[in-house]
């Protein structure tokens, strides 16, 4: 075998895996499911959620790419820092489909039920393209030798999401504004941590989600851990 045809392989294994075979169908359902909603109702209400899902899968190309160059033996400093500051940077925005549950509404024209179900979908979406990120970074950390910095950057990295998704939904921060307004960014940043009992909200989403996505996290590597026999028992 090549040099090239050694990469080909693991980038191959990498991307056409069960997996994403099973992403790529949840994705088209949710694509499906938006594309009924605009041929039924001729509004294009909620096709912001297809930018949101875009957004959400970011940091997993990067972990994905991280991975790959883990396993092809190419890890440099130029490699891990560019790239892992794109995933921790965008990682938010995975789990912030689900606040956008907040625009459901009653219509007159769409039962309720399917636009549930639409934004289910692509939070459900959203959520995965994070875990899975999540567990790329820490397996390879892992893998490095430190098993306990693995679990830390994970929870941290989860905890971290957590108050992005407080910056995003309710102050409407933009991952892409640390580099277009970064003063005013930073300034509300560091006011929940300076002052938290006049920022109770923030220190409220955070918390709140941080435990839900650990708890979700955790939950679904203990699945993975167990047996196909075991899990059907």
């Amino acid at each position: 075998m090549t040099y090239i045809d050694f990469w080909k392989s693991r980038l191959v294994r990498l991307i056409f895996n069960p997996l994403n075979y099973c992403l790529g169908i949840s994705i088209a359902f949710s694509f499906a499911l938006i594309f009924l909603r605009m041929e039924w109702s001729g509004s294009t209400r909620f096709l912001f959620l297809v930018w949101n899902l875009f957004l959400a899968g970011i940091p997993l190309v990067a972990s994905t790419t991280l991975k790959f160059f883990h396993e092809t033996n190419r890890m440099r400093w130029y490699v891990i820092l560019p790239t892992g500051m794109l995933w921790l940077l965008f990682l938010p925005n995975a789990p912030y489909i689900l606040t956008d549950l907040f625009h459901l509404r009653a219509s007159s024209s769409i039962p309720i039920w399917f636009d549930l179900l639409l934004i289910l979908s692509f939070a459900w979406n959203g959520l995965i393209f994070g875990l899975k990120s999540v567990m790329d970074v820490q397996q390879i950390i892992s893998a490095r030798g430190n098993p306990f910095a693995g679990w830390l950057t994970a929870i941290l990295a989860l905890i971290a999401s957590s108050f992005g998704i407080y910056l995003g939904r309710f102050l409407r921060w933009n991952s892409w504004d640390i580099l277009s307004r970064p003063g005013d960014l930073l300034r509300d940043i560091l006011a929940p941590f300076l002052d938290p009992f006049t920022h109770i909200t923030p220190v409220a989403v955070t918390a709140t989600f941080s435990f839900f996505l650990i708890l979700v996290y955790v939950t679904i590597i203990q699945l993975l851990r167990h047996s196909p026999n075991e899990v059907s028992r």
